[in-house]
C-alpha cells in the first residue's frame, strides 16, 4: 500500500493530463484538480468509512482499484508505505504542472507577446 498522500499525488496529475488533453480551461480549476486527487484516495476509504467497510474494501483489493488512477498499481509498487515514493510522488506532480500549465497555454494559444497573453488585434488597438 501507499501513503495517501502519493494516491492524492497521482490523482491530481491524471486529472490534469486528462483535462489538459480534452478540456484544458478546466486545467485552471483547483475544484476538479483535488477531487481528481481524491477520486485517487477513494479504494482507501475503508480506513475511515463507518459503513459499508466490506465493500470498499473488496474493491480495493481487485482490479477494479485501478480505476481510482492507478490506486492497485500504486499499492503494489510500494507495498511497504515509503516515504521516499510518497515523496517521488509529490516531486513528480510539483514537476509536472508547470509543464501542463505550459502545453495549456499553447494549447489555447495564450503566447506570444511580452505579458505571455495574446496580442490584441489590430482593430482593437488604440491610435495615439
Amino acid at each position: 500500500m501507499s501513503l495517501a498522500i502519493a494516491h492524492f499525488a497521482v490523482g491530481l496529475l491524471c486529472t490534469a493530463l486528462l483535462l489538459a488533453a480534452v478540456a484544458p480551461r478546466l486545467v485552471r480549476s483547483p475544484t476538479l484538480l483535488a477531487f481528481g486527487g481524491l477520486w485517487g484516495m477513494l479504494p482507501d476509504a475503508y480506513w475511515v468509512s463507518p459503513v459499508g467497510l466490506e465493500f470498499i474494501h473488496s474493491v480495493h483489493v481487485s482490479p477494479w482499484a485501478n480505476l481510482f488512477w492507478f490506486h492497485g498499481y500504486l499499492d503494489r509498487i510500494d507495498p511497504a508505505d515509503t516515504n521516499t515514493f510518497a515523496a517521488e510522488m509529490l516531486a513528480l506532480l510539483v514537476v509536472s504542472l508547470p509543464l501542463i500549465e505550459l502545453f495549456v497555454r499553447w494549447r489555447l494559444g495564450e503566447f506570444g507577446s511580452r505579458s505571455g497573453l495574446m496580442e490584441v488585434p489590430e482593430s482593437k488597438r488604440r491610435s495615439d
